[in-house]
């Protein structure tokens, strides 16, 4: 009986952390361009690209930072773009909590259309 009651238990305290495990989603922001584009400038757009950085909390504080400068970096090496255009940020958090946040995992994803310069481009 002992031994029935210790699992129920188990169950009960496991069931109540996923319970209690969450999200938040945040926007982040939103810009027309990545890149300076000036009316000399000539680009193709190459589609919808998108890149996140990520890091590890505890106590709902970010062990080692993360940014949207990375994120974007990582979405144009992914995507083979030299910038992004009509871009959009989102913060999400998700956390592990009992009474507050214990373990919590921070995440800035940026979206937009990547674009190729064909003509002109930031270094001209």
């Amino acid at each position: 009986m002992r031994n029935m009651m210790m699992r129920a238990m188990a169950v009960v305290l496991l069931g109540s952390q996923l319970l209690l495990a969450s999200c938040v989603r945040m926007p982040a922001g939103v810009t027309s361009s990545t890149l300076p584009i000036t009316a000399y400038d000539e680009y193709v757009v190459t589609g919808e690209v998108m890149g996140k950085d990520s890091a590890l909390g505890l106590l709902n504080f970010a062990i080692w930072s993360y940014s949207a400068h990375d994120a974007i970096k990582n979405a144009r090496e992914v995507n083979g773009v030299d910038g992004m255009i009509n871009v959009t940020a989102e913060n999400k958090v998700v956390w592990l909590t009992l009474i507050f946040p214990l373990i919590t995992w921070h995440t800035i994803q940026v979206k937009g259309e990547g674009i190729q310069f064909t003509k002109g481009g930031p270094n001209s």
